[in-house]
Order: C-alpha cells, then structure tokens, then sequence
C-alpha cells in the first residue's frame, strides 16, 4: 500500500537508542519545527528487546509531549528526561568549514535548548480526560483531534542489533508499543544506531559512499553506500534501512578487546601513565625523578581519588547499582562492567584539558592537589603545563594512530583497492565523525592531519571529500526522514 500524502500535521521520529542515552527527535511538515526528548539507555542486548522497546516508546512519548501531544497511558515524567525543542533552518544555517563541517550544517540550529523544568506537562493539564478510552495522541490544537496516523516513517537506530533475528524481534515490539501512533501504511526502519550517521550521506546531493568513525566511551567504524531503489540491506547484521547498504565495518570489539582510539583507551592509556610516573617517584634513588604534573592531578580528580595509589583500588571495586548516564542504576555482572567502563572513560576530558589548554576541572586543585610530596599544593606553571601537554599529546597521538588504522581498513573500493591519490578521479566519499570524542574540534584536526599525511600529498583527503562532524545522529537522520516523507 501507497503512504497516503503527508498533510500538515504529519509526523516523523527518530530515535537513536544508545549504550548511554536515548535521543527521540520528532519532526513536522507544516510548523517545521524538531522536538527532542532524552532518556536513559536503549542498548537491547543489555536491556533486553522488550525493555529496550519501552525505553524507546517513553523517549517518543517525551517528544510528542514536548510538540503538544497528549499521549493517554503515558509513563513518561517531564522531570525524569531532557526536554528539548528547535527550529530547523535549512537553507540559513548552512556553511562552510573547510575540511571540516559541522552537523548537516545547521550548526545554528543543533544545540537544543532545555525548556525550564517547571512548565506543566501535558498531562498534568488534561488529567480530568485521563479515563478516556482512546489511546492514539491528541494534538492540543483540534486540526488533528481523532486523526491518524500520526507517523509517516519511524527510524529507530539502536545499539546492539546485530543479527537478522534481533532486528525482526525488535520491530515487532517496538510496532506493537508504537501502534497508537502507527498504521500499516508507516515506514518502520529498524538498524543499529550506527547506521544513522548514514543519513549524512542521505541528505548530500552527488554523495554515494561514507565512512563513518564513532569514538566516544568506545570506538568502531562502518562504511555504507548508497543502493538502488527501497530494497536497502535487507536483514542484515545492522538492520534494514532502505537505500542503504552497509559496505564493510571496523572494530566495536567492546573494551576487553579493542574500542581502540576510544575515550575509554584514551583513560587507560592516562591512568598507566599516573601509575607509572607514580612508580618512578617512589623508587627513584636520584634527583630528576619524574615530578608530578597537572595532568596527574586532573586524571585523579577525574576518577574521584585523592591520589594514584588509590587508582588501582577504585579501578577494580565493585560498581553493581552505581547510576550510568541518564538511566537508572543498573544491576548484574554487565551493569557493573558497564558502570566501571564508563567510569573510566571520565578521564579523557583531563587528557583534553592538559593537550589543548583548558580549564582545569571541577575540584582539580582542591582535595586532589594534597598527594603532593608534604601535602603543600604545586603550582601550575609554565614547565608543569608544558610536561603535562606533551604527555598529554602522546596518548592523544597514540589514539589516532588507532583511528587512522580503522580508516584504512573501511576505506577500500569495490575491487579491493585502496582509495589512494592514483584513484582521486573517483566520486569522494563523505567521512562521517560520530561520538563524544568529535566534540572537540582540535581533536578531528589532529585525524585529519594524520590521515592526511598517512595517504600522502593530499591523497586521502582528496578520496574522502569532506569531513562531518554529527553531534546528533538523532537530528540528522531525523531531518532526512523529514525531507523524504514530508516534503
């Protein structure tokens, strides 16, 4: 069956169901407006395929409120998630940054603010309609009271679909909780929430082929294209998305074995360095010895201890119940794996901080500082920023020396051969930056310098083509949902 044509109150949603959070974006034709709501976790490997499917209804849920919905029967709490509304700007937000890019160039438009906490819900405005026995949202104007569907196409992307049989288990929850807001004629995509970084490409005209490099708590990368017609991948190890083909992938081996590049290697990488240089001062028999740095002390203050012997201590406790990101606490061997990651990766932001000359963080110079041989504070100063940015730099070296390698291991063309400068007559390819890491735009400089010298005069650059940056695969594969269903 045909989609019926999208009228003014016809809805989009994405979701984008990460190991951390959960991002549901709504969009609509006829206001041109986005409307955002976080939640904690959606991962359906470790949540579960029918747990994870709730966190994806209540995340929906959140944005329909926040777009003037009353969704019946709704468990979402305006207080518990992030509520978040934009106008898109399509054609005034867009602009250059040679080699890199911001977000879909609507870099004006991707930070969503937060609406204050204390405005009344939907909810709690109507609770005298709470016994009515109709289930689909109602719009607060009456343009759409009683109509339906409400979605034109669903696309949730969540972490851990991995196989055929995940991904078909999971549609079929997430369409029976969606039904209210569905019906047969609505586009339901199910994939891994890597595939969304893909709609970059989908919403650049003459682009047919991407690299996308995800490092955040961990790393992993994936080159997709485009594929002729609606078929797309069908059923494959990352879902169904029609026009999309995944090519071939790199890492995401988890943090045992690889995430190597990731913001968990890059912790580790500065809490071997702490225990090392620790070692050094306990057992140097001669002047010289390695003092300690800047960046020591806001690698500790980061983890929370009051100085390295502690590190090792606090690396191998117990984390079962502790709070992850935006979610509740979580129980069991993985919850506390996955607590103790996290916990870990918290030192990458003193590794930025000591490389490219930020701010100290939050309580660096209080309690932290007291390790210091006698217990009296050091002074920052010029030679102790100059030591800690040098080692800092090293690990961040050491990290796109692992980034780079993902890269060269996606960036090969059908017939096996490297897209090197004797290929650059080939249509570029778009490369892709997903994950928490990429915020930093030093750090995406450091990539693309790197890369650019691996390949040579200019070689790999030219084969990629440009460089984005999306801080929200959410926003982006919502606004190409948007531009495919309703425009």
């Amino acid at each position: 069956m045909q989609p019926a044509q999208a009228t003014a109150d016809d809805l989009v949603v994405c979701v984008d169901a990460g190991g951390t959070k959960t991002q549901a974006v709504v969009a609509s034709r006829g206001e041109g407006q986005l409307w955002s709501y976080r939640t904690g976790s959606g991962n359906c490997a470790t949540l579960g395929i029918e747990a994870a499917a709730r966190v994806v209804l209540e995340a929906v849920q959140g944005a329909l409120r926040e777009a003037g919905y009353h969704c019946p029967g709704s468990k979402v709490d305006s207080k518990a998630g992030r509520r978040e509304t934009t106008t898109i700007e399509d054609k005034a937000g867009r602009r250059e940054t040679t080699p890199i890019e911001d977000q879909g160039g609507h870099s004006a438009a991707v930070d969503l603010p937060s609406p204050p906490t204390s405005a009344p819900s939907v909810d709690e405005e109507e609770d005298e309609d709470s016994d009515k026995d109709d289930t689909a949202p109602q719009r607060a104007s009456p343009a759409s009271a009683g109509r339906g569907p409400l979605f034109k196409a669903v696309w949730i992307g969540s972490a851990g679909i991995s196989s055929r049989t995940v991904s078909t288990r999971f549609r079929d929850e997430v369409r029976r909780l969606l039904a209210p807001y569905c019906d047969e004629r609505t586009a339901v995509w199910i994939s891994n929430d890597a595939v969304l970084l893909s709609a970059a490409m989908l919403r650049e005209p003459g682009v047919d082929r991407c690299v996308c490099l995800i490092a955040g708590t961990g790393s992993a990368g994936f080159s997709f294209r485009r594929s002729d017609g609606e078929a797309g991948q069908e059923g494959g190890e990352l879902g169904e998305v029609p026009g999309i083909e995944t090519v071939s992938r790199a890492g995401g081996w988890g943090y045992v074995l690889g995430d190597h590049g990731s913001g968990w290697r890059i912790s580790l990488a500065a809490v071997q360095l702490v225990l090392r240089r620790y070692e050094e001062r306990r057992s140097a028999r001669r002047d010289g010895a390695a003092t300690e740095t800047m960046l020591e002390r806001r690698v500790c203050a980061a983890l929370g201890v009051s100085s390295p012997e502690e590190l090792i201590a606090a690396t191998y406790v117990d984390r079962s119940g502790e709070w992850s990101g935006d979610g509740d606490a979580g129980s069991g061997f993985y919850a506390a794996e996955d607590a103790r990651k996290r916990w870990m990766a918290g030192a990458t932001q003193a590794v930025f901080s000591a490389a490219f000359g930020g701010p100290s963080l939050e309580g660096s110079n209080s309690s932290s500082s007291s390790f210091n041989k006698g217990g009296e504070d050091r002074h920052e100063d010029e030679d102790d920023y100059e030591t800690s940015r040098a080692l800092a730099r090293e690990v961040l070296d050491e990290a796109i020396d692992d980034l780079v390698a993902l890269l060269e291991r996606l960036t090969v063309d059908d017939d096996g051969e490297e897209r090197t400068a004797a290929r650059a007559d080939a249509v570029p390819w778009l490369m892709v930056l997903g994950g928490g890491l990429w915020t930093e735009g030093r750090f995406v400089e450091m990539l693309v310098s790197a890369w650019s010298a691996r390949r040579g005069s200019g070689g790999g650059r030219r084969a990629l083509g440009r460089v984005r940056v999306v801080r929200e695969p959410a926003l982006e594969a919502g606004l190409y949902l948007r531009t495919r269903f309703l425009l």
